[in-house]
């Protein structure tokens, strides 16, 4: 799921983002958000239970040479 529908400042795009997550959890897939940006973004996701999430709110990206000198 695109961030444009996690956005919570938007009525008609949490509705998307949940109607996605209702979807995915009645067809048993997991569910997951990308671009979460914000807290508001992250605690809305939490409370439709959306499986997983990522984003610049939770780590910032990294270039692929930084991450595999730390594996």
């Amino acid at each position: 799921m695109a961030r444009l529908f996690a956005s919570s400042d938007n009525a008609e795009n949490r509705g998307i983002a949940e109607a996605i997550i209702t979807m995915g959890r009645t067809l048993s897939l997991t569910v997951v958000a990308e671009g979460v940006e914000t807290k508001a973004q992250a605690d809305f996701l939490r409370e439709k239970t959306c499986d997983e999430f990522q984003g610049f709110y939770f780590s910032k990206a990294e270039r692929s040479r930084n991450y595999s000198k730390r594996s």
